[in-house]
């Protein structure tokens, strides 16, 4: 790696750590009514064949978001191969509820 590099990456390493400092937890990536406009409006086949495959939601039980920090365990016991951890699939089913 370049000095030149590796000082320009240093100097951002204060900038992305920061970026992901949550300010507003109530706050979306996208803007969601705008967004279920568009998916009512849209005359896209594609959209409109996912749309129409997806189950009601209208029973679905409200499942509240999940707050606090995040503290999920790796997916494999060792290294990024072999056995999978158990205690991955515990701690990420409240975000698994949370996303269906």
């Amino acid at each position: 790696m370049h000095l030149r590099t590796a000082v320009l990456l240093l100097a951002f390493i204060p900038t992305l750590a920061h970026a992901q400092d949550i300010t507003n937890p109530k706050a979306s990536v996208l803007d969601v009514p705008a967004r279920q406009a568009f998916l009512k409006t849209t005359t896209d086949p594609r959209l409109r064949a996912a749309i129409a495959g997806l189950p009601s939601c209208v029973n679905t039980p409200l499942i509240p978001a999940p707050t606090g920090v995040i503290d999920i365990p790796h997916h494999y016991i060792s290294g990024s191969h072999g056995p999978i951890n158990p205690a991955e699939a515990v701690a990420t089913r409240v975000y698994s509820a949370y996303e269906r």
